[in-house]
């Protein structure tokens, strides 16, 4: 009887034994688990991450605004260049009002007049298709004029050699296109230029 109780109690004992290691065991490997689990998937990739396309580089994907269109050899970009556009623009002399479209820029130059002395005149750097629009012709006073009519006192030079072709300024005329033949604006009594035209594709 005695035999008896002794392997009851070893085997008691043993059970406690197993008992106690499963739950030291549990202790030890619960947060190993915890820590391998809090780890993001490797098949979803967080966004934007290094080495990740983002979406509007993704392929297929539209480009975004203002990204360039046009690619080169080895992947690189090339923006296209965007085309260079005037400004619309008034110019004054006296009583000569003129407004010009298309302007790039426009600059001041100097020559001599019939005297010898200093005259200046702007140069206006327009873009091809430009117009002028007289805004205020200033033309001479009727009452001076044997025929009781205002004349014109300003006119846009096409052809040097023949001025019969110059495009005369007066009030109310339609918009004038201006064209690679025609130098500018000059005075009809004393031929100087007030404005010189030139056409550029550039910017200034």
């Amino acid at each position: 009887m005695y035999e008896y109780y002794r392997k009851t109690r070893r085997w008691i004992i043993a059970i406690y034994a197993i008992i106690i290691a499963a739950i030291c065991l549990g202790i030890l490997i619960g947060p190993r688990l915890k820590i391998i689990d809090d780890n993001p998937s490797p098949s979803a990739p967080s966004e934007n991450a290094q080495g990740t396309e983002p979406a509007e580089n993704a392929p297929g994907a539209e480009p975004a605004p203002g990204a360039p269109s046009e690619s080169a050899p080895g992947g690189e970009y090339i923006a296209s260049p965007a085309p260079a556009e005037g400004e619309t623009k008034r110019y004054v002399y006296q009583n000569l009002e003129i407004e010009l479209t298309n302007v790039l820029y426009d600059r001041t130059e100097t020559m001599l007049d019939n005297g010898g002395g200093e005259w200046r005149y702007v140069v206006i750097s327009c873009r091809p298709g430009a117009a002028l629009t007289v805004v205020r012709a200033d033309m001479s006073d009727p009452a001076y004029a044997e025929d009781g009519l205002a004349h014109p006192q300003w006119a846009i030079l096409v052809d040097p050699a023949d001025p019969s072709k110059s495009i005369r300024l007066t009030d109310g005329m339609e918009p004038v296109e201006i064209t690679p033949e025609m130098r500018g604006v000059y005075n009809l009594e004393s031929s100087l230029y007030v404005f010189r035209f030139e056409l550029s594709e550039g910017e200034g």
